[in-house]
């Protein structure tokens, strides 16, 4: 029962002090679950839309809710929300939340909200019978241009049926990432490419971590996302991926109380040889640069880990030696066993106005191996291989190809190295 939870997210911005006044917070809540057995049958679709409309009512939205909606239905929805938004003017924020199936088509690479009247989820008529989800962000931001939209992506689900010409079942189901958009950012339920479950008892669980975090206050909404794919990891191994242009804080809860500390932007933990003047030192880059930074947390490894392996964990950036108008990249690794299998995260900043494709800032998890002095990994699509050597004074040659037979090579100098610290601390 192939569910995509596909959140848009529309928020206007307001001014902190006036978050629970002043404000218009409008909310459309979309649920799609009894879908005919040809396309997949789910199960927390409407479980989903309860917790998170509970949660937005909480927050002072009007909320709409549609379920088991058809193409005609979900269209006519989506128009009167943005028609509602726009009326509404700057100082409104707006939720469109929509949970069912949905999918990118594999040709296009456009992603689809799936009605619940379409008759089977055979390739060749599925595309022309849904909803096209790029188009319905454009229209978001293009006829609502006064407010901030985040947009969620719940998606996609291993149950739904795609085949293509009626025989040969499809298993690329993943979503394709939206191309850039100012004043916009992407929250995905899990990783290009990859599917997202339907599992969980009284909703789905990015649904669960989304309506518990978002009415926390004093918590700034990127921290807040990335709070939501940090829960979703540790709790069912799912990797939720966060893309984002340059936008103004948002509070949905509220702002901190005066003279209390906001929310960080990212949970980097110090611990270890790893210390709080490294993590500011890395927080204060990546601010620099609009590197949305996840939350992280140095591993110290085991005493049986070779030291060849072990120069590998570390953080490193590629900052074209300030040269503002090129795009920034941070590579962290956080973890490195003995094996060579190493975790962390590849973090890139959006591309710079002009350049064509746009696309926005993003970071995603690294899982990889370190072989013959070189750490290798693919980002999610599988379609880009990335490969880090270590070289003199500590940097990392970097180099990427992907299956266009594209190809591109760097240089990345060290912010903090495991081995560099420990050697510090003996002296």
């Amino acid at each position: 029962m192939t569910r995509v939870a596909i959140a848009l997210l529309v928020f206007a911005l307001v001014p902190a002090a006036a978050w629970a006044q002043g404000q218009n917070r409008i909310a459309l809540l979309i649920g799609n679950q009894s879908y005919n057995a040809k396309v997949g049958r789910l199960k927390n679709p409407h479980k989903d839309v309860a917790l998170v409309g509970a949660a937005l009512k909480s927050l002072g939205f009007k909320v709409t809710e549609i379920k088991d909606a058809g193409y005609k239905a979900v269209d006519t929805a989506i128009n009167r929300h943005i028609q509602s938004v726009r009326r509404e003017g700057p100082d409104s924020i707006s939720v469109v939340y929509y949970s069912g199936h949905g999918a990118a088509n594999p040709d296009t690479k456009i992603n689809y909200m799936i009605p619940i009247d379409v008759a089977n989820a055979d390739d060749e008529e599925l595309w022309t019978n849904s909803l096209n989800l790029n188009k319905i962000v454009e229209a978001l931001r293009e006829q609502a241009p006064a407010a901030i939209h985040y947009i969620v992506f719940d998606a996609c689900r291993s149950e739904l049926n795609l085949t293509r010409k009626s025989k040969k079942a499809l298993s690329d189901k993943g979503f394709a990432p939206i191309a850039y958009t100012p004043g916009v950012m992407v929250a995905y339920a899990t990783a290009p490419g990859r599917t997202a479950a339907d599992a969980g008892r009284g909703g789905g669980a990015y649904a669960k971590a989304l309506s518990d975090e978002i009415v926390k206050p004093g918590v700034e909404a990127m921290y807040m996302f990335r709070r939501v794919a940090l829960r979703v990891n540790r709790e069912i191994g799912q990797d939720p991926w966060l893309s984002a242009s340059t936008l103004p804080e948002v509070y949905f809860a509220g702002p901190p109380p005066a003279g209390a500390e906001a929310s960080p932007r990212s949970l980097v933990q110090a611990g270890g040889f790893f210390t709080e003047q490294d993590a500011n030192r890395v927080r204060s880059l990546a601010d620099r640069h609009r590197l949305p930074l996840p939350d992280f947390r140095i591993e110290m490894p085991k005493t049986d880990v070779p030291v060849h392996l072990r120069r590998f964990i570390g953080v490193w950036i590629y900052e074209t030696g300030g040269d503002a108008t090129r795009r920034k990249a941070m590579m962290i690794v956080t973890r490195v066993e003995k094996d060579g299998k190493s975790e962390g995260y590849w973090v890139y900043s959006a591309s710079t106005p002009g350049v064509v494709p746009q696309i926005p800032a993003g970071a995603f998890k690294i899982v990889g191996t370190v072989a013959s002095d070189s750490l290798r990994f693919s980002d999610p699509t599988g379609t880009v291989n990335f490969k880090h050597t270590l070289t003199s004074g500590n940097r990392m040659s970097f180099s990427y190809s992907d299956d266009k037979g594209q190809t591109a090579s760097t240089l990345f100098a060290p912010l903090w190295m495991l081995v560099e610290a420990e050697r510090s601390a003996k002296r």
